[in-house]
């Protein structure tokens, strides 16, 4: 997901290949229950920051009720601070050419071999034919 935020455009395919290697950034969380955190290292830690405090929400808070009601609550007030300059551009993300190199190669190779086999049956029944009409004759 944060790959797919800093991208100038739409990908073209369904697949991305992503290819980064990842820095260590600002840990987040508490001193008792810490997170762990990484970051592209083609982009600056102070980059990344900066999309981290303009993407993430002010406040979400998730409460559970157990009086009996189990409710629960979830309160969030989001964060209008993103705009085209908190995203910083990044290299590595690709579309997926796909399974093999050379797909288009293969494709042709299989119609080709199917034809070969088809055109080796069609051969097969004919003399079975033509054998089966010299013995019944």
């Amino acid at each position: 997901l944060e790959a797919l935020l800093i991208v100038d455009e739409p990908p073209e395919g369904e697949l991305l290949h992503i290819d980064w290697s990842m820095a260590a950034a600002n840990g987040a969380g508490t001193a008792a229950d810490p997170v762990w955190t990484s970051r592209p290292d083609s982009i600056s830690l102070t980059d990344w920051t900066r999309l981290q405090n303009d993407l993430y929400p002010i406040l979400l808070t998730i409460s559970y009720c157990d009086c009996g009601i189990d409710g629960m609550e979830v309160s969030y007030m989001g964060n209008s601070r993103l705009q085209g300059g908190s995203i910083p551009s990044s290299e590595g993300i690709n579309v997926a050419d796909g399974f093999v190199p050379k797909e288009g190669m293969w494709v042709t190779g299989g119609i080709l071999l199917l034809l070969a086999a088809g055109g080796i049956e069609w051969y097969r029944m004919r003399q079975t034919q033509e054998l089966s009409e010299k013995m019944f004759r």
